[in-house]
This record gives C-alpha cells, structure tokens and sequence, in this order.
C-alpha cells in the first residue's frame, strides 16, 4: 500500500521539478534532468543525480537478472528446460542461469537505446498474444478444471474480455511497422520474430533430446503435486470470505 505511492512521487515528484524549470523548448535528452540540476543548484546536485541514477539502474538490472534465473531454474526443475539451469552453487544460487541470462545480456548491449526500447515492447506485445491464446485455450479444452480464481464468463464473454487487448496491441505493431522513422522499429520487430522462431526450433529440439535421453531432464511433478497448491488456494479464498 506505501511502496506503489512512494515509488510513483520518486518519479513525478523530479519530472514536475525539472519540467517546471526547464524552457518550453529544451532539449530534453540523454542526462538532461543532471544537467538541469547543475545549472540551477550547482554541480553537487548534478552529480548526486548521476549516481543515485547508477544506483537505480544498478538495482534494477540485478533484480531483473536473478529474477530471470530464476524463472530458468525452476523451468529447469519442472523438465522444461534441462536440468543444467535448475543446479545451483553452494551459496543457493542457480549458476548457470545466470550466466545464460548475462550471455543474452551481452547480445542485447550492442543494440542502441531506441531499438532496445522498440524490442521490449515488441517482445510485450508478443508475450500478451501467448498469454490470450493459453487462456482461451484452456477456457475451451478444460472449462470445468477447478481453479483458485475464475472468470465468470463463457467463451464468447473471455474473447469478448480480451479482444481491447488484442486490438491495442495489434495496432502498436501497425504503429510501429508503418511509422517508422529511424528504423528502429522495423529492426526489433525482425529481431522479435528471428527470435521467437529460433525459441520455437530449440523447442522441439529439447523435446528431441529428452526423448532420445541424451541431455538430463528433470522429472515434471505430478498432477497431484501441482493441484495440491491450487486447491489450498482455493480453500484459503473461501475461508477469508
């Protein structure tokens, strides 16, 4: 309830300072709020901006990587992905997923900022088409599977339900691939599509190697083990209510 409003006056609070300052025509760029600072409050404020801004992006840059690794290593503990990713070191932390997450890391750098920009919301975008298309498809194949939450609607009401979102998204891609000044937009969309493409060949590869048992898999957990959270779930919901 405190951390959202905190979070969200730590960025309005310094956009309203330096906007309310800045000329009507100014350059807003690259390092401009620190440059804003300096000229208006000396260079103290200039360089406490430049490295609370470090900070930040530091901060923010690990937790986005371990929560990555993460996520890979519990795919690599539910026989998703081999079981290489679910290993961890002494100190509990999943080596390798690390790793592979600072290899893609690596390969992203050499893009500039705009295409960097331009390949996470194209990357979002995607992810949201996945997400809708699971969604309906297990509202249509497994329509009495008990669930902790469900949405009261049918089938025609879910696609009904999702079709702003669709429609929106489609229409960023529209956006992106017909208004494109600098090429930017253009070229994640490519790299969007290379990827996911290449995502869906390592697919079918891994589902290769698992069957012919030449890389270590993972035992997926029983059905049992999976309904058993779910099923809390629920009896926790009913008991608060």
């Amino acid at each position: 309830m405190i951390a959202v409003p905190l979070v969200a006056f730590s960025y309005a609070i310094p956009l309203a300072v330096a906007s309310g300052v800045a000329d009507v025509n100014a350059p807003w760029g690259d390092s401009y709020i620190a440059e804003l600072a300096g000229d208006f409050a000396g260079d103290w404020l200039r360089h406490w901006i430049v490295v609370t801004a470090c900070l930040s992006c530091f901060g923010q840059f690990l937790a986005e990587m371990t929560g990555q690794a993460y996520l890979l290593q519990g795919m690599g503990e539910s026989g998703t992905l081999p079981f290489l990713f679910a290993e961890r070191s002494r100190y509990g932390t999943p080596t390798y997923s690390i790793l592979f997450n600072y290899t893609v890391i690596m390969f992203l750098v050499n893009l500039d900022l705009t295409t960097l920009v331009e390949l996470v919301n194209v990357f979002y975008i995607f992810s949201m088409f996945l997400e809708v298309a699971a969604f309906m498809a297990y509202r249509i194949n497994e329509p009495e599977r008990e669930r902790p939450y469900k949405i009261p609607l049918g089938v025609g009401g879910c696609a009904l339900l999702v079709s702003p979102l669709l429609g929106f998204s489609l229409l960023m891609l529209y956006i992106m691939w017909f208004h494109d000044e600098d090429g930017s937009s253009a070229k994640a969309i490519w790299i969007s599509i290379g990827m996911v493409v290449v995502g869906t060949a390592l697919y079918y590869l891994l589902q290769c190697l698992k069957r012919l048992r030449m890389v270590r898999f993972s035992s997926p957990p029983s059905m049992a083990e999976v309904s058993y959270p779910l099923a809390e779930c629920t009896t926790l919901s009913q008991t608060s209510a």
